[in-house]
């Protein structure tokens, strides 16, 4: 049973619309949840409602006004109430309980606002002169400011830094991916930079006996209460601790919470929407944050499973491998915008976690080799493509084709669509294979 939406006036939407100029990041995070979205993530949608009530409060003193942008919100018109793509109650009565509650409840939230109302309206001017500048620049006006000239400032030892947004690949329970992480997160907070640890996957013991461990300062160190349920609620707190560092242990684990599942290999489009909302998260704050992903790698090879999708989006990918010399050490393989280096690290116990190991040589036959055959065999898969439209392009001996897709295959540099029967490069996981030796 759903309520009527109500539409709005022009001049009813131009009240809406000053929400861009009087809210924080905070407040406006907030508003559209509940107002464009009807996400609820407060303990009940009483809760949720007057919440809403006061931020137009903060928009309008006219209670004609505010009421009808009440009726026009999204939670207004919702029965069914949902966190994080599942349904967590249902209220038959609330449509009927909001049209009967909400003059009164208006009046008592434009009471409860009168301040906050005034102070927005006296900072009003200001914040329209400060947003009136054009949105176009040359590059010559940027180039003035020394910092657009130099890379982005490191946050962390090895996984962050401001505005970008870094996706940490490795094997699960073997490469160390959590352990190095919250080194790197202990190591920023003893620096002095508020962290924010996103963790759907091993529970506060785990997080606290870890940090613990690191002696690390644990005022510096923000988690999150429960598991997340929803994209918003993690937004809110980023909008509201302004972290300079953000980790998601893991990617899919935070994913199956707040999504309901991990998408398909072949969605390739969706992985990209997903993770380009992580990147999102380094401009949520006053100041740019670093944000750091864990995902999952493949037993064949140790690169990212997936869809190259996945790749698109991170402006940092740190493979995390193994070395059969010193099981204690880890190669962090690093491609990106940047150019930052490859590092090596080693696990110094619980106390200390890990370390820089700087000038350590990686071990021999880091890992497969492509030969120019299988290389050309691999050049010639241009999009997604069938075996036939493959091999028509290939041009070549069909045996030797064959045994190709089937080494790249193995490898994971190619996927097979199975409800499609079409193949697909996985580009990042070709960029990292050398190319040379024999068939």
């Amino acid at each position: 049973m759903i309520a009527a939406k109500i539409e709005l006036e022009a001049a009813d939407a131009a009240v809406l619309d000053a929400r861009f100029e009087r809210f924080s990041p905070e407040e406006l995070s907030t508003f559209s949840r509940l107002y464009d979205y009807g996400e609820i993530t407060e303990r009940s949608p009483s809760e949720a409602d007057w919440k809403l009530l006061c931020l137009i409060g903060k928009l309008t003193r006219d209670p004609g006004v505010a009421e009808r942008l009440a009726r026009s919100a999204a939670i207004a018109s919702t029965v069914d109430m949902w966190s994080g793509g599942k349904l967590v109650g249902t209220d038959s009565s609330r449509a009927k309980k909001w049209d009967r509650l909400v003059k009164s409840q208006v009046a008592k939230a434009l009471r409860a606002t009168a301040r906050t109302y005034q102070l927005a309206e006296s900072k009003a001017p200001q914040d329209h002169l400060a947003d009136a500048e054009p949105l176009d620049v040359t590059v010559a006006a940027l180039a003035e400011d020394p910092a657009l000239l130099q890379g982005p400032e490191a946050i962390s030892p090895w996984l962050t830094w401001r505005g970008q947004l870094t996706l940490l690949v490795g094997r699960e329970k073997l490469a160390g991916k959590s352990t190095l992480a919250a080194s790197d997160a202990a190591r920023a907070a003893k620096a002095g930079h508020t962290v924010l640890w996103v963790d759907a996957e091993q529970g506060h013991n785990r997080v606290v006996s870890r940090f613990v461990s690191l002696g690390a300062p644990l005022d510096r160190l923000v988690t999150l209460r429960r598991w997340p349920q929803a994209w918003a609620e993690v937004e809110d707190v980023i909008t509201r601790r302004h972290p300079d560092a953000i980790y998601i242990d893991s990617v899919s684990s935070f994913l199956m919470a707040v999504e309901g599942k991990v998408p398909e290999t072949s969605e390739g489009e969706k992985w990209q929407a997903l993770v380009g909302r992580f990147k999102q998260w380094t401009q949520l704050g006053p100041r740019a944050a670093g944000v750091c992903g864990l995902l999952h790698a493949t037993k064949a090879d140790g690169n990212y499973r997936g869809s190259t999708g996945i790749g698109a989006a991170p402006d940092v990918i740190l493979t995390m491998r193994t070395d059969p010399q010193d099981t204690a050490r880890r190669w962090l393989d690093c491609i990106g915008r940047w150019g930052f280096p490859s590092r090596c690290v080693r696990f110094e116990g619980e106390a200390k976690g890990y370390a820089s190991l700087d000038g350590a040589l990686p071990p021999a036959g880091p890992g497969p080799k492509m030969s120019e055959t299988r290389h050309k065999v691999l050049t010639a898969l241009t999009g997604t493509m069938t075996w036939g439209e493959w091999r028509e392009a290939y041009g070549g001996n069909q045996s030797t084709f064959n045994h190709a897709i089937a080494w790249l295959r193995t490898e994971g540099l190619v996927h097979l669509e199975d409800a499609t029967g079409k193949y697909s490069r996985d580009e990042f996981a070709a960029s990292q294979v050398p190319v040379g030796g024999s068939a």
